[in-house]
């Protein structure tokens, strides 16, 4: 083995042990990013995940903050481009970075994990940009086909539609709403009459007035939203959800408020938010996340990675330390797809994460990788015990 390959496994094996220094962790970091040291790193990850002994093997807890470190380090240079678990059946975990453009994390297998075949359907591709708008009169306006320019008019107010986002233009003194609703496997981009930017999930609607007036801005939401609200500090801004009220004056914040969720969740960004629910208010910070249980109505605060939650409006699934339901739910509604599950779900946490632009086949080919064999039969896919 030449120089820079035995420096680069020495490095890794210190930097899994918590051991490098300050400039060996750099050096390390720069020798992993190059493409030229792909095949070295593969031999690597099979080497060590063969020959580890059990005594050496990395804790899962241990594994989760190499990745989170990781992921960090490679910052914008290294996109993530896959998803692997942290596997609970198993106590070894090893991360690293190859070839400078994708973040893989791997995990020891049981030995009773048998590989399924799977059985070959047509590809299922990934969502797009497309939404239904409602206008106050009933009409509905496909937006996935509609061409750029003005759609309609609206008591004096424009529609308008440039590159996959609708805009308004014009004032109105009355009361009206228009509605938008993004089906399965659909996001859209709304920029409201005050100038607040609105991102709407796979599944999700939002309901507004054409023109804002009186001392409140208020719209309301289901499913999963995205707020960059325009200061105001004449007009609070208000988003209603079915267990929340969020109040802010200007913020970005983000809304997860699917029913099939165990939770109604808020989570800020920056800026300042007041949030109602039920008979209690809190203030978050940024950075923090409440969450109002739907069927307790208990309310947690906590402390999360926000580039993880909203990933979603970048073109991104980012997972951390999520569940195999979750990661699955949010498959259903991107790829339009129904999850059914046979037996017992497997016990398994993800972290890491893949771009939204790819099939679904991909996806799935990964999951199996790991042990979560599934069988897809039209837009159904079953998972396997």
């Amino acid at each position: 083995m030449d120089e820079p390959m035995s420096r680069l496994s020495w490095l890794f094996q210190r930097y899994v042990e918590d051991a490098c220094t300050e400039e060996e962790r750099k050096e390390l970091m720069d020798l992993m990013s190059r493409p030229e040291h792909a095949a070295a790193l593969n031999q690597l990850i099979a080497g060590v995940m063969e020959n580890t002994p059990a005594d050496r093997e990395i804790p899962a807890d241990r594994a989760g903050e190499l990745f989170t470190a990781i992921i960090k380090e490679a910052g914008e240079r290294t996109p993530v481009r896959k998803l692997f678990p942290l596997r609970r059946v198993a106590a070894a975990a090893i991360i690293l970075l190859l070839a400078g453009s994708a973040v893989f994390f791997f995990s020891k297998r049981s030995p009773e994990i048998k590989p399924l075949a799977v059985s070959k359907q047509p590809d299922i591709t990934p969502g797009h940009a497309g939404a239904i708008l409602t206008l106050s009169n009933g009409r509905q306006i496909v937006l996935d086909s509609a061409g750029n320019g003005v759609l309609a008019s609206d008591a004096n107010v424009s529609i308008i539609k440039k590159d996959g986002a609708l805009t308004y233009a014009g004032k109105s003194n009355e009361a009206i709403y228009n509605h938008i609703a993004t089906p399965m496997g659909r996001q859209w981009q709304l920029t409201l009459s005050d100038g607040t930017k609105v991102w709407l999930n796979a599944g999700s609607s939002i309901r507004y007035p054409l023109a804002f007036s009186g001392h409140e801005r208020a719209v309301e939401v289901t499913g999963e939203t995205y707020f960059e609200v325009a200061p105001d500090a004449a007009a609070p801004f208000i988003v209603r959800t079915a267990r929340q009220e969020i109040k802010v004056l200007g913020t970005r914040f983000n809304v997860n408020a699917y029913t099939d969720e165990p939770v109604v969740s808020t989570t800020l960004l920056n800026g300042a938010v007041s949030i109602t629910s039920g008979n209690t208010g809190r203030i978050i910070k940024p950075g923090q996340q409440l969450s109002t249980q739907y069927a307790t109505g208990e309310i947690t605060v906590r402390t999360v990675n926000v580039d993880n939650i909203t990933a979603w409006t970048s073109g991104k699934f980012r997972f951390d330390n999520s569940d195999l339901k979750t990661v699955m739910r949010q498959l259903a509604r991107w790829y339009d797809v129904e999850i059914e599950y046979r037996n017992a779900v497997p016990d398994l946490k993800f972290g890491g994460g893949t771009y939204r632009n790819i099939n679904l086949s991909e996806v799935l080919e990964v999951l199996e990788l790991n042990g979560v064999h599934c069988k897809q039969e039209g837009r159904k896919i079953i998972v396997m015990p």
